[in-house]
């Protein structure tokens, strides 16, 4: 009797178990990729668009934005244990990140940040959101593509021409940006965090002072006085912020002594997995365009 007790007991929690967690096998005639976050998963998903026999997830929230603090859960190492490719964006973004590809035999891990310009001006310093320089999101590109090509050759054919059309859709927006930019009546920016450097780099914006530190903690009271000191003695009306980041104390505070506006500008940190994902880096760049064109034309 006992024993059939403990027999009960087992299969009973057995069961509770496979409820609580989903085990993601692997097909072998599947070719999946995992994505870190909504960057890397925008890219690989206009290069992966019409392929065979292919699977494309991500592996974080693509609506929470930077995922420099992001810890692996169980479900996480299920998904990457039945992948093939796991594309991450690099430059310390991923800080779970392991060159053993996690003790999975069988998965390859890209890292996009790897051997792409870092350079800001004329400083080479830590920024990982080096995609917003839209030179380096063709580097990207084709980083990845290679990756796609080499681990699924029955797919090379198109991935060679996804990547082909997206890197020169991504080149059609230089021209154009820089000629919007060109336009405006002023160029200097006070910015809430330096996930915008690479784009104002790229196009000539002036960032005049960050509202947080690299880590993207706030400033000191002190700091925060020099920055208003400069806003007043500079006539500047404009403070950028990101999405999720519109209200703080150092906003609020900015707001009440300068008299200043705040415009949310989209660093393509996250966004919506939908029908129009694969459009979201040139969708994002032209809002930032209208953006910028409101506050400093």
């Amino acid at each position: 009797m006992k024993k059939t007790v403990c027999i009960l007991l087992l299969l009973v929690m057995l069961l509770c178990t496979s409820c609580g967690e989903d085990v993601m096998e692997n097909d072998p005639n599947e070719f999946m990729v995992v994505t870190s976050f909504y960057p890397t998963y925008v890219v690989t998903a206009n290069l992966m668009e019409g392929t065979e026999n292919t699977k494309l997830v991500n592996l974080t929230d693509a609506e929470a934005g930077c995922i420099h603090g992001y810890m692996l859960t169980s479900e996480d190492m299920n998904m990457l244990n039945a992948a093939d490719l796991f594309i991450a964006s690099g430059m310390g973004m991923e800080a779970f990140i392991e060159k053993s590809s996690f003790g999975i035999p069988q998965l390859e891990l890209l890292d996009c940040g790897e051997d792409i310009s870092h350079e800001l001006g004329d400083e080479e310093r830590f920024n990982p959101h080096y995609w917003m320089n839209i030179k380096n999101a063709v580097d990207q590109c084709e980083k990845v593509k290679k990756s796609l090509c080499r681990l699924d050759p029955k797919n090379t054919e198109t991935y060679e021409r996804n990547a082909a059309e997206y890197k020169a859709k991504l080149e059609t927006l230089i021209p154009e940006i820089t000629e919007r930019i060109g336009k405006l009546q002023n160029k200097d920016m006070v910015v809430f965090h330096e996930s915008f450097d690479y784009f104002a780099d790229q196009f000539g914006l002036n960032v005049v002072s960050l509202l947080s530190d690299p880590n993207g903690n706030a400033l000191s009271s002190e700091e925060i006085t020099q920055v208003i000191n400069y806003m007043k003695a500079n006539n500047i009306k404009a403070v950028f912020t990101e999405k999720g980041k519109t209200s703080n104390d150092t906003l609020d505070r900015l707001k009440k002594e300068t008299g200043c506006s705040v415009y949310v500008l989209d660093t393509l940190a996250s966004g919506k997995i939908d029908g129009n994902v694969k459009d979201a880096y040139f969708n994002a760049m032209r809002a930032n365009l209208n953006t910028l064109e409101k506050a400093l034309g």
